[in-house]
């Protein structure tokens, strides 16, 4: 009975380590999506003002490709 006791324990704390390794590695992800989702954003944002910059620099007539390209 009391090696049984003892496995069930052992059974449960083990249990409770493996969901706290786990809710570890959801808020890793969690965070990590957050974090490539911001960098899309500002890379967006960026792009966006240098398109705005080269448009202002080669004027209203420029060809949309040669924009493009002066920007990157």
């Amino acid at each position: 009975m009391a090696d049984r006791v003892v496995a069930e324990t052992k059974a449960e704390a083990d249990a409770r380590h493996h969901d706290e390794i786990e809710r570890a590695l959801v808020h890793q992800m969690a965070a990590s999506l957050w974090r490539l989702n911001r960098i899309e954003e500002m890379e967006a944002a960026l792009f966006h003002k240098a398109f705005k910059q080269q448009h202002e620099l080669l004027g209203p007539e420029a060809d949309p490709g040669e924009v493009r390209i002066a920007a990157y």
